[in-house]
């Protein structure tokens, strides 16, 4: 699988489009929705094509960088640079477990 991988980074590379890949995620940015709409098409087809990976239709989608979320990050940009910090629902379940964990009624044996 991971040469496979290595010939889909070299392409988007080739291509010099952005993009965030661990294991078998991946995110691509580009500029517009048109554009994005050409790329996902494109790149779906040569995965498939390619590679012969099957390409989940209902998990991929369009979208905003600052609406989306990736394995648990989410991307804000400052400026000219783009960051990334922890997504609200990764927050919200951290903050329950550190809750459970220092319960204050609970006494520590």
């Amino acid at each position: 699988m991971n040469i496979y991988l290595d010939k889909f980074d070299k392409k988007l590379e080739e291509i010099g489009l952005h993009f965030l890949r661990y294991a078998d995620d991946c995110n691509i940015f580009v500029k517009s929705k048109m554009f994005a709409d050409q790329v996902m098409k494109s790149v779906s087809s040569w995965l498939e094509r390619k590679l012969f990976l099957k390409v989940n239709a209902t998990k991929t989608k369009v979208g905003r960088p600052t609406k989306s979320n990736f394995l648990g990050f989410a991307f804000f940009k400052t400026g000219e640079k783009w960051q990334y910090k922890p997504g609200d629902n990764r927050k919200a379940k951290l903050y329950e477990k550190i809750r459970l964990l220092l319960c204050r009624r609970k006494a520590a044996v």
